[in-house]
């Protein structure tokens, strides 16, 4: 239904003696400090290399107060092997990361007046000097993985595939009484297993692509010991895709394009509700995609169309979340509450998939690219619109006040949707003096059943930056410094606000404050514009010290991300100078 970030590892380079580099950094907002290393090698069939990391940072500060207990601590290290022979080329990749990352203090409050204060005071309740220290509320992560993944060209084909196995494990550590403070609240781990073969085939009655498979299934279970009722059941899930995609080139610079796919998702999940009896529940969907596009290329113009239909099963959080989780809010999922006469959410029983007609969303998608390259001018715009039927978002449903705290509630829900936007993109290059580049990003979300809008959704933003390259300053051959420029607009596409004192108020005058209207809403307004100005400059001598320095909004700027939930509490960080030195041998 998105985009897709596709993060590959360098494959260490055949032919190479060993070679290394050391990185060291640091940064002034929250006192951050660590490293990394790399070493690598290579033979005439063999490759190897082996990487490091470590980073340690204490609370963070915002322009006018510090942001208690944001700290986190990260290690982490990676080996990765390669083979080849001729048209054979196979690779193995071994990694390991933990991390420890601490919760805003302030976001967890006593009773309803203090989630008033928490929303509306400054600085966030609790707030104290800075410290190393990452106390209650806090997450920590172990993330291993290995994948083994080859290749073979034969004639003018290409097959690859590869096979993963992750395991993650994931703990968040609420404040609590007593000894249960040192007990995890959510403690959970997820194996997860996955296949993918693809044929990168030969020309066939003038068609170009490929077709493939992918296979994933994961594992997840609760560690017994938490004293809570877990935040999602133990779970199997298994999904299974098969695809085509063609391609066919003509002579009057033009490109036909379409691809087919197959999908079956299955998922099994087994759990403990409320009150501790066990519930389980079963969900089989599948689904047949189709997407088509035509490109056109007319001199220093190309134009791009494209249509398709897309899908995506509910995950487990949407369906089964249950309960307190990164320690501020409270969620529960599509089948974990039914709504009373006042439209909020009653948790006594978990539903069945068919009483809620579980289905998956499918999307109808269109996407306009226009590129434009003339001189030193290049300039991309791209229009997509998406009607989504059974939408899935999680809104605001109330607050609640239990012996843990007061916490704003929040509910998975189900819609008509449609979110079209733009984005676009022009670059000047100056030649010897730069090039400039300036960006923006505008996206639109409406509920189709009742025209409210949607939360969440992240505002029209600006973007412009200018580089610079020059040559054998004093000892270094080049330096490339750079600056940038980003204004974000407040969101005036947001859905309506009803603060926590207006619940009070309500409860305390036992009025109804949704008053007929069950629109989505927001406890607090969308934050106001902001502008981040940021400098950046990387040195080189000989291609072999690199040093770089670099400021993060410089102007100090107060400001909050409308899509970040913290900013019902505090501000994002301020000031920030940054500096490395990296040396390659």
């Amino acid at each position: 239904m998105g985009g897709v970030i596709l993060i590959e590892s360098d494959q260490p380079e055949l032919h190479e003696k060993l070679k290394g580099e050391v990185t060291l950094k640091g940064e002034t907002n929250g006192k951050g400090y660590g490293g990394e290393f790399e070493l690598s090698s290579g033979g005439h069939r063999f490759a190897a290399n082996i990487s490091g990391n470590y980073y340690r940072r204490g609370d963070l500060k915002a322009p006018d107060y510090n942001l208690t207990n944001s700290g986190m601590e990260e290690i982490g290290g990676k080996a990765m092997v390669r083979y080849h022979k001729e048209r054979f080329n196979a690779n193995g990749i071994i990694s390991y990361v933990n991390q420890t990352s601490g919760i805003l203090r302030g976001s967890v409050v006593g009773n309803l007046e203090d989630l008033q204060n928490a929303m509306t005071i400054e600085p966030p309740e609790g707030t104290t000097d800075f410290s190393y220290n990452i106390n209650t509320p806090r997450q920590e992560g172990n993330h291993f993985l290995t994948k083994i993944q080859a290749s073979q060209n034969f004639s003018d084909n290409l097959i690859t595939g590869f096979y993963s196995y992750q395991l993650n494990k994931r703990k968040e550590f609420d404040i609590r009484r007593g000894t249960n403070n040192n007990i995890p609240s959510i403690d959970l781990e997820l194996n997860t297993h996955q296949l993918e073969v693809n044929l990168l085939h030969e020309k066939f009655i003038g068609l170009e692509g490929n077709v493939g498979m992918q296979w994933i299934y994961q594992d997840n279970n609760n560690i017994e010991g938490t004293n809570t009722t877990p935040f999602v059941p133990n779970y199997q899930n298994t999904s299974f895709g098969v695809y085509l995609t063609e391609s066919k080139s003509f002579e009057n610079n033009s490109m036909f394009e379409f691809g087919l796919r197959y999908d079956y998702s299955f998922l099994s999940v087994l759990g403990r509700d409320v009150n501790q009896n066990i519930f389980s529940g079963e969900i089989e969907l599948n689904n047949f995609s189709l997407n088509v596009g035509y490109q056109k290329d007319i001199k220093d113009f190309s134009v791009k169309f494209n249509a398709g239909t897309a899908w995506r099963p509910p995950n487990v959080a949407e369906l089964y979340s249950f309960g307190k989780h990164q320690t501020s809010v409270i969620t529960y999922g599509l089948l974990r509450y039914t709504l009373d006469e006042n439209f909020f959410p009653v948790t006594d029983r978990v539903l069945d998939p068919s009483d809620k007609n579980i289905g998956a969303e499918k999307a109808y998608t269109f996407n306009t690219s226009l590129k434009y390259a003339i001189k030193n001018w290049k300039i991309d715009l791209n229009l997509f619109a998406n009607y989504i039927t059974d939408y899935i978002y999680e809104k605001p449903a109330g607050i609640t006040e239990t012996v843990r705290g007061a916490f704003p509630i929040y509910i998975y829900s189900r819609t008509d949707a449609i979110i079209p936007g733009i984005n676009g993109r022009a670059n000047v290059d100056f030649g010897n003096t730069g090039n400039a580049t300036i960006r923006m990003d505008y996206t639109y979300g409406r509920n189709l059943d009742d025209g409210s809008s949607f939360i969440d959704i992240p505002p029209f933003k600006l973007n412009f930056s200018y580089n610079r390259e020059i040559e054998d300053v004093w000892i270094f051959n080049k330096i490339t410094p750079s600056v940038g420029l980003e204004h974000v607009f407040r969101q005036n596409n947001a859905p309506r606000t009803i603060t926590p004192q207006e619940f009070i108020d309500a409860e305390n005058n036992n009025s109804d404050i949704f008053n007929g209207d069950f629109t989505i809403f927001d406890f607090k307004d969308s934050p106001k514009a902001y502008t981040l100005l940021n400098f950046d400059v990387l040195a080189t001598i000989k291609s072999q010290f690199f040093f770089r320095f670099s400021v993060e909004n410089i102007l100090n700027a107060g400001y909050r991300i409308y899509t970040d939930r913290i900013r019902y509490y505090a501000d994002q960080p301020g000031i920030n100078f940054k500096a490395s030195v990296n040396y390659k041998f």
